[in-house]
This record gives structure tokens, C-alpha cells and sequence, in this order.
């Protein structure tokens, strides 16, 4: 039982390894979106302020193109931290699987030497109970 309280241990420790590692994935990826986000609403203001000022639609195409740009940049940026969160996430899985297995384990060992003892209980209550009949059985012959 100890060798499973040890392994036990172990996989609990790199099941929370994994999680914090896909916790911190998560938070980037919450950056991003926030990045986006801000990107998304300066773009709109910038825009809506050209509309009404003819020296601001003149420079308002290169905005666009940077913004653009800058739009693609956090795309491909979001995509590879969706594949790094995919694989942290499978991770994850794998650990609280492997934890999983020597938890079953453990408890059928623990089953198991429950039955034995029990099974031993019960062969000595036998006895006891054998002893008991044949000595009744002697003083009544």
C-alpha cells in the first residue's frame, strides 16, 4: 500500500504540473482576446473619426493596412496558442487518467487485504464456534 501511496502522490503532482501549465495557456490566450479586443475598438473609433475629418481620411488607408496587419498578427498568434492549449489539454487528460489508475489499484489492493482479513476473521470465529460445539457435544455424551 505504501508503493501505491508514493505513485499516487507522483501522479497527483504532475496532474497539478499540467494543470498549471494549461492554466497559464489559458491566461494568454485571455490576453490575446483582450488584445483583439482593444484592437477591435480603436479600430472602430479611429474609423468613425475619419468619417467626419477630411485630413484624417486621407492617412485612414494606412491605418487600415496596419491595423489589418496587426489583426493577422494576433490570428496566427491565437492559433498557435490554441494548438499549445490542445496539447496541454491532452495532458491533462493523460495525468488525471494515470492518477486514476493507481487510485483504482490502490483500492482494490485495499479491497482485497480487507477480504483476506475478513475471510481470517471468520475462519478463526469458525473455529471458535467448532471448538465450542464439540465441547458441548462432549458433556451432553
Amino acid at each position: 500500500m505504501k508503493s501505491f501511496e508514493t505513485l499516487i502522490r507522483l501522479r497527483k503532482h504532475e496532474l497539478d504540473v499540467a494543470r498549471r501549465a494549461l492554466s497559464s495557456l489559458e491566461t494568454r490566450a485571455d490576453e490575446i482576446e483582450s488584445r483583439r479586443i482593444a484592437l477591435e475598438a480603436e479600430y472602430a473609433a479611429e474609423t468613425a473619426r475619419a468619417r467626419g475629418n477630411v485630413e484624417a481620411s486621407f492617412v485612414i488607408g494606412e491605418y487600415i493596412i496596419a491595423t489589418r496587419q496587426r489583426r493577422h498578427g494576433i490570428d496566427r498568434e491565437m492559433n498557435a496558442l490554441a494548438q499549445e492549449i490542445a496539447r496541454a489539454e491532452a495532458e491533462v487528460r493523460d495525468a488525471f487518467r494515470e492518477l486514476k489508475r493507481f487510485e483504482l489499484a490502490a483500492q482494490q489492493e485495499s479491497d482485497r487485504v480487507a477480504r483476506q482479513e475478513q475471510k481470517r476473521d471468520q475462519s478463526l470465529l469458525d473455529e471458535v464456534a467448532l471448538n465450542g460445539f464439540r465441547r458441548d457435544q462432549k458433556v451432553q455424551a
